[in-house]
């Protein structure tokens, strides 16, 4: 939710000019977040009865998504040093789960990638390659993804349940990091 409302703040205040609605937007994406930081997580699967549909296996990613969100709209230092310090403390490197509505480690990479682009230090190597690590692991079969004979991404476990958005996210995801990739061929 943090995310949600941090990233729409941006997309008020740099696209509509509404500076007003993102103000509130970001300051819902603040409260939400020290929310969750505070409390004693635990999944809505094993507390509210029903919800394993809808439910998510993990909280640790979304904290990490959830402070980068909030570092590109706000540019608090803090906040990327909280999405970094959560990111190691979780073990979230070398993760192979594919990017969907239950893990957004994968998107992180790209972000941090993203974030560090063009700067003169070693964060953007760093962050480079792990998400290439992350993505050629993904193509190559290396995880438990690979392309159908349609050329469609199939993850073993994630797809059988939504076949199209796990593409979806996954071909978002290379497209968003396409321009900083380390070679023209990736």
């Amino acid at each position: 939710a943090a995310a949600a409302f941090a990233s729409t703040a941006i997309l008020f205040r740099d696209f509509f000019n509404d500076t007003d609605y993102a103000s509130t937007l970001i300051s819902h994406a603040i409260n939400v977040y020290t929310f969750a930081e505070n409390q004693t997580l635990k999944l809505s699967s094993s507390s509210v009865p029903g919800t394993f549909g809808y439910s998510t296996s993990t909280y640790t990613d979304k904290l990490v998504y959830g402070a980068i969100w909030l570092y590109k709209d706000t540019n608090h230092a803090q906040n990327l040093d909280k999405a970094i310090n959560y990111y190691r403390q979780f073990q979230l490197q070398n993760s192979l789960r594919i990017m969907s509505w239950d893990d957004q480690t994968g998107a992180c990479n790209i972000l941090f990638a993203q974030i560090y682009h063009g700067k003169s230090n070693e964060n953007f190597t760093i962050w480079s390659n792990e998400t290439e690590r992350y993505l050629d692991r993904i193509m190559t079969n290396q995880s438990n993804c690979n392309l159908t004979n349609g050329g469609l991404l199939w993850c073993k476990g994630d797809s059988g349940a939504a076949s199209i958005p796990i593409s979806l996210y996954g071909a978002f995801g290379f497209f968003m990091y396409s321009s900083h990739a380390s070679t023209t061929e990736k």
